[in-house]
């Protein structure tokens, strides 16, 4: 038998049975009840969605966001700001981190800047700032000097 013989017959079986008794009238009486517009079901999802717009309003405005978690605000506005403190170092060499560090003279400026990563050096190791060679970690291999540059190629051969 086949696949399309055996849903044929299968069709035929389901269209020649009979349903249920009073199924028709159970349809009808469920369909002539007069339903209620709002249900609880849809009372919940409008909550719902005004507490999610309420919360995301409150989040994202920056205005509601400081009334929400900073209800005094009007308090702390009306106090004078100090202005940051001026320290000098201290003489041993500490200070507090959270003052304003003022230098006495100019901060000197190297003439020409250090190569910082913008380019590897010729070696592939770093290069100081005094111009020397990094060390290197132990365990690793490296020339101590960088490799001499290759000769540019020569014209190619017509034997080529």
């Amino acid at each position: 038998m086949s696949i399309q013989s055996e849903i044929d017959e299968t069709l035929r079986r389901l269209g020649s049975a009979e349903p249920p008794s009073g199924l028709e009238r159970r349809v009808n009486r469920r369909l002539q009840i007069p339903r209620s517009r709002f249900s609880l079901t849809r009372v919940q999802a409008a909550c719902a969605l005004a507490a999610c717009i309420a919360v995301s309003a409150v989040a994202l405005n920056p205005a509601w966001r400081s009334l929400v978690f900073h209800p005094h605000a009007s308090v702390q506005s009306t106090r004078t700001i100090d202005p940051p403190r001026v320290v000098a170092p201290a003489p041993g060499g500490f200070g507090t981190a959270s003052a304003v560090h003022v230098p006495d003279q100019p901060v000197p400026v190297q003439p020409t800047p250090v190569n910082q990563g913008r380019g590897r050096s010729r070696s592939g190791r770093a290069v100081l700032p005094n111009g020397t060679l990094a060390p290197l970690p132990r365990g690793v291999a490296a020339p101590h000097a960088p490799l001499p540059p290759t000769a540019p190629a020569s014209a190619p051969d017509s034997t080529q």
